[in-house]
């Protein structure tokens, strides 16, 4: 056991993403770029949440990950499960005392997640109804931001994107662990089978697209470098359809990660 397996734990680099994201959704509903306490406070509590959420995930995956022959701290035996599940509860409860520091709105957005991420993990069998939790929860990253300086106004339209882009990703997951998956988790695959899910990822992904573009063709966000990024979004989203239909998920699934990356530079963009 060291420090650096309870780092790895939390999933450091998608706990810097959500944060970043927070901040973006900080910067739009201020309408300038902000680098101050609320900004830090911010990042923080989105960045315990998501660790929290992310280690107490790994505690209840741990029979999935062991199938799987995860290396991951907790599957691979460098953390025992009773130590795991204590870390997550002090992340979360530093990430709720981060977000009590910005406003009452805040706070409740980031308890409600911390409720819902624990909920999630606790009952797998319901996993068709946690592919949306996940998404909700990076979505609301953005809703967070916006809450500390009380604008929703472009943050409320950018919102579904991100969730329908996500919940694609989270869908795409299951496809790939459906074996691993079988008899633990009820997901969408193996409730309707590979192929209509495919449909419902090119459906899910084309309902992300359609928000992304229906912020700039209304006049809701009028930057031209948001046009630009949301557009090799789409088409890296595309791709990523394209692996699907093709049984290549863990192409599709890094696609959706790069797509996601260009999505956030799209948002980020509303800014200039």
């Amino acid at each position: 056991m060291a420090v650096k397996d309870y780092f790895l734990l939390l999933r450091p680099a998608n706990c810097v993403i959500a944060g970043i994201a927070s901040l973006i959704g900080f910067w739009i509903a201020s309408g300038k770029i902000l680098l101050n306490e609320h900004a830090l406070l911010a990042f923080l509590a989105v960045f315990f949440v998501c660790g929290a959420g992310q280690a107490v995930n790994d505690y209840f995956d741990l029979e999935i990950d062991g199938k799987k022959k995860s290396k991951r701290p907790l599957a691979s035996g460098k953390i025992k499960p009773h130590d795991a599940f204590s870390f997550s509860m002090v992340l979360f409860l530093l990430g709720l005392v981060f977000a009590i520091f910005l406003g009452s709105l805040a706070f409740m957005i980031a308890l409600f997640m911390s409720l819902l991420l624990t909920a999630y993990s606790a009952f797998p069998k319901l996993k068709f109804l946690g592919n949306w939790i996940v998404a909700l929860g990076t979505a609301m990253t953005l809703v967070f931001g916006a809450a500390i300086a009380g604008n929703f106004g472009i943050v409320i339209w950018l919102f579904p994107a991100m969730l329908f882009a996500n919940a694609a990703r989270e869908l795409i997951k299951d496809l790939e662990d459906l074996h691993a998956d079988k008899g633990v988790k009820k997901t969408l695959p193996s409730m309707i089978g590979v192929k209509r899910s495919k449909y419902v990822i090119a459906a899910v992904y084309a309902l992300a697209i359609m928000f992304s573009y229906y912020a700039f063709s209304f006049g809701i966000v009028k930057s031209y470098f948001y046009l630009l990024f949301v557009s090799i979004a789409a088409v890296v989203f595309f791709l990523s359809v394209f692996s699907v239909g093709k049984n290549n998920f863990s192409k599709a699934q890094s696609l959706a990660k790069l797509g996601m990356v260009f999505a956030l530079l799209a948002y980020f963009a509303v800014l200039f």
